[in-house]
């Protein structure tokens, strides 16, 4: 199968990153600033290693690191018949966002699909090809 990849800074825990690999990741120790890793070398080091697909798992922060470095092609997002939220919930995609709609990143959609209970929906970003 297709090795997993961890990000992390250079600072990080070297028994850490030792346990990892010995569990058969592959672990990158890049530079990182306030907002973590540097999202864009992360992309130039995985693709200089033959990378050309990537899922990325994370959290609201995470996905906005990685569309604000326009490092995102695809999106595939699933809406759950649950619904979720209220003041303090945590967002898809968090950072600063757009405040005007005609700021927004826009996708084309792809596809839409059942699965169970779910739907799954795959889109483009918009001007990715």
């Amino acid at each position: 199968g297709s090795p997993v990849w961890i990000a992390c800074a250079r600072a990080s825990s070297a028994a850490r990153a030792r346990r990892l690999e010995a569990a058969g990741a592959q672990v990158l120790k890049l530079s990182s600033g306030p907002g973590g890793v540097d999202v864009r070398r992360l992309c130039r080091e995985l693709g200089r290693r033959g990378v050309r697909s990537l899922l990325v798992a994370g959290g609201g922060e995470t996905a906005a690191a990685f569309l604000r470095a326009r490092c995102v092609d695809d999106v595939v997002t699933f809406v759950a018949p649950s619904i979720l939220g209220g003041r303090h919930a945590v967002p898809m995609v968090g950072g600063r966002g757009a405040a005007r709609v005609r700021d927004a990143i826009r996708l084309q959609w792809r596809s839409l699909r059942r699965v169970g209970q779910a739907i799954m929906l795959h889109g483009r970003v918009h001007g990715t090809g």
